[in-house]
């Protein structure tokens, strides 16, 4: 298991590699968002990377659209 400030400093820093290793290469993220349900290491990579926005203090995956 990880902390949960891991994860949200891979969020902050938009670093879709880092984000994606602390999952099973299988997984399916459940991002309860636009988004949806992101299944595999190179979605989530995909989804870090290219389509979230600059990160920005008080912003969830949920404002994004």
């Amino acid at each position: 298991m990880f902390a949960a400030d891991t994860v949200l400093d891979c969020i902050n820093q938009r670093d879709g590699g880092a984000m994606a290793n602390l999952f099973h290469a299988s997984t399916l993220w459940s991002t309860a968002s636009p988004f949806g349900d992101i299944h595999g290491h190179e979605n989530i990579k995909t989804l870090m990377n290219s389509k979230l926005p600059h990160a920005s203090m008080g912003r969830n995956l949920s404002d994004i659209t």
